[in-house]
């Protein structure tokens, strides 16, 4: 037909002119396979010194989980946005619109997330939080499940359930079936979900998400009703762009539905396919979220996930060193206290760098430590922001045995939490305290907690570096009356700070320093002091 786009002579035209004027949008590097990625075309778009299409503007998208990788790859000028989703008043405006007529199961819906910072962290995706708002509404008054495989459980049971009820008028022998295990499902009336399952699990490996007639047998096919599989893979009729008429494409309502059947497949496999199966797969950015329900649906019952963790450590020490935080949510999400008491007790656990890129990461540090009494020595960093510290301060700064910790960096949005910590922390262990880019609020705080600490030796505040127009607003912050500083000193003077390193900030008043100083003239422990300030540097 004289008005189907002609896809060679477009590409002729954009390299004759090396893209000038074009804008060439490439969404969802995370979904293309690990032989494109590594291919020439995508080394030329993403290298600067490239002469391919050197006039083209490029963006490109990709979910999180391999910004990293993507980031390595990129060369030359260019930005990084990232789109942080819906925000705590958003998610509980969406979820008050979704329950417009149950206002009560919408507040019970918001006061439970409350409770599950690893759960409402995701829901910052909206397609989640809709996801969970389905799920909620599936079981009404009854709890959500507290880790996202769970919550995707009761998922695919609504839609399964939904499948039933629609076909019950042309299949009264399916009457009464109850849809209770994933991994049981009865094959009268689910016949190709094992099929379905195989299918997601083959093309999230592939990563592929849009899937042609051509992948599908005919019997699947043919199970389709009212425009879906099962109510979890959708038909949709597009436009060809090389041929006249409609062509027929298949997608799962979501990628994290895709890997969460891709999970039920390897989980029906045999204890010795699955070993093998994961011995392959473990580690790879693209299988994640299949290994995280994978964990969830099997509880690793059947699964040696030390074993599985060393057999892929052949990287340096200093990566041997960095706990994974795929370990970490590999046990949040099997939940079994037995199992992380397990692992936890093996000596490779002592000493822990931990990475977050995400409030759900974090949550599961602070649910992890309470299971490993075997370290000593922790170091958090922080991949991105934001990845709400203080979900994991109360079970850091109150463990019996962590002797050393180093926090990257704190916001304002952890300080309450961080001095609520601080008041308790009579029983904490910590005998050295490392604290990086935090904001002026926290150095008093710190000030005033360093004499709880019974055993604490050392510490080290570098502090967050304050321009020129923070000054006049760092003042009003940090100002305190003469009580606080006098508490400051106290607290200085009785600690048993041996080492203190420490950053004042520069809008800090002089009678703040003041009482510092005399704090620490006054501490017969103290051997080795270091003091920046707005003053020239001092070394006591």
């Amino acid at each position: 037909a004289s008005d189907r786009v002609n896809i060679q002579l477009i590409s002729k035209i954009i390299e004759e002119t090396n893209g000038k004027g074009v804008i060439l949008v490439l969404d969802g590097y995370d979904e293309i396979s690990d032989d494109m990625k590594k291919s020439q075309f995508m080394q030329n778009i993403l290298k600067s010194s490239s002469l391919y299409l050197s006039e083209c503007d490029i963006v490109i998208t990709s979910c999180p989980v391999t910004m990293p990788e993507l980031l390595s790859d990129l060369e030359g000028p260019g930005g990084h946005v990232e789109i942080l989703g819906f925000k705590t008043k958003q998610i509980h405006s969406y979820i008050k619109s979704y329950f417009n007529q149950n206002g009560q199961l919408a507040a019970k819906l918001i006061e439970k997330l409350k409770t599950l910072p690893s759960v409402c962290g995701m829901c910052r995706i909206p397609v989640i939080l809709q996801i969970v708002c389905r799920v909620q509404e599936y079981l009404g008054e009854a709890g959500l499940p507290h880790t996202m495989s769970g919550i995707y459980a009761k998922y695919i049971f609504r839609q399964l359930i939904e499948f039933i009820e629609s076909i019950q008028s042309v299949n009264p022998l399916i009457q009464g079936v109850s849809v209770t295990d994933l991994l049981n499902l009865p094959n009268n009336v689910f016949p190709h979900f094992t099929e379905l399952c195989e299918m997601a699990y083959k093309f999230s490996v592939n990563q592929i998400l849009v899937l042609s007639q051509s992948d599908l047998s005919a019997a699947l096919r043919g199970s389709a009703h009212r425009g879906s599989i099962y109510g979890l893979l959708t038909t949709e009729s597009v436009n060809d762009l090389f041929v006249p008429g409609l062509l027929e494409l298949y997608m799962f309502t979501h990628k994290t539905v895709q890997e969460a059947l891709a999970a039920v497949y390897v989980a029906k496999q045999t204890p010795e396919k699955q070993w093998e199966i994961w011995k392959e797969q473990f580690g790879r950015t693209e299988m994640v979220e299949v290994w995280k329900f994978y964990c969830g649906f099997t509880k690793l019952l059947h699964f040696d996930l030390l074993k599985l963790v060393n057999s892929k450590s052949r990287q340096s020490e200093r990566e041997k060193k960095a706990l994974p935080p795929l370990l970490m949510i590999s046990l949040y999400e099997a939940d079994s206290e037995d199992l992380a008491r397990a692992v936890f007790t093996d000596a490779m656990f002592k000493d822990i760098t931990f990475t977050s890129s995400s409030a759900y990461e974090t949550a599961i540090l602070g649910y992890c430590l309470q299971f490993n009494s075997n370290i000593e020595k922790l170091e958090f960093k922080a991949k991105r922001s934001p990845i709400q510290v203080e979900l994991a301060l109360p079970a850091v700064l109150s463990h019996k045995n962590l002797k050393e910790l180093t926090i990257q960096s704190l916001g304002k949005s952890d300080l309450a939490k961080f001095e609520e910590c601080l008041k308790g922390c009579e029983s904490s262990s910590l005998q050295t305290l490392k604290i990086g880019d935090m904001a002026a609020e926290f150095a008093i705080p710190v000030l005033l907690s360093v004499s709880k600490m019974p055993i604490l030796t050392e510490i080290e505040y570098t502090g967050k570096k304050v321009t020129t127009t923070e000054l006049e607003k760092g003042i009003k912050e940090i100002s305190c009356d003469q009580s606080t500083c006098d508490l400051i000193e106290k607290s200085l003077m009785e600690s048993a700070l041996k080492k203190f390193h420490f950053s004042i900030p520069r809008p800090s008043l002089p009678k703040l320093m003041l009482s510092v100083i005399c704090g620490l003239l006054c501490n017969n422990n103290l051997v080795d002091c270091y003091l920046k300030s707005f003053f020239p540097d001092l070394r006591l």
